[in-house]
């Protein structure tokens, strides 16, 4: 028999892996852009997007669609 305490920290578990899994689905996705449209990346811009949070995931991955170069994408001060 599980505890109550025990289904909750495993339902909690369970909820950030989701969460980890999409940052990590969308960083991968942030790089195929990157790579699509600029060519090979670099390993400091490899090194940056596995450091970014979730939360800003999503505006680069708007950006790197449209953006005429990585520096772009990055530039916080043009968006």
């Amino acid at each position: 028999m599980v505890s109550i305490a025990a289904q909750e920290w495993k339902a909690q578990g369970v909820a950030e892996g989701k969460v980890i899994g999409a940052a990590e689905a969308r960083r991968a996705d942030l790089l195929d852009i990157l790579e699509a449209r600029f060519g090979m990346v670099e390993d400091a811009v490899r090194v940056r997007v596995a450091g970014l949070s979730p939360e800003t995931l999503q505006p680069l991955l708007r950006r790197a669609a449209t953006a005429p170069s990585i520096d772009a994408v990055f530039d916080t001060a043009r968006h």
